[in-house]
């Protein structure tokens, strides 16, 4: 469960660094949910799964 000190990041190509998908997300946690999380957009475009593994340390 989350609480006020979450935080959730996102990784993930171009799509991901968009950021459209993320703020509806974001938007539906904060302002139905009422959840205080903090958000991250780790998005690089042109990125794939093994680097983003890399990324992740």
């Amino acid at each position: 469960m989350f609480n006020k000190d979450s935080r959730i990041c996102f990784i993930g190509d171009s799509i991901t660094h968009s950021g459209l998908q993320i703020r509806r997300i974001y938007d539906y946690l904060r302002n139905v949910q009422k959840l205080p999380l903090k958000i991250f957009n780790c998005g690089v475009s042109g990125d794939n799964a093994t680097n983003g593994l890399l990324r992740l340390e």
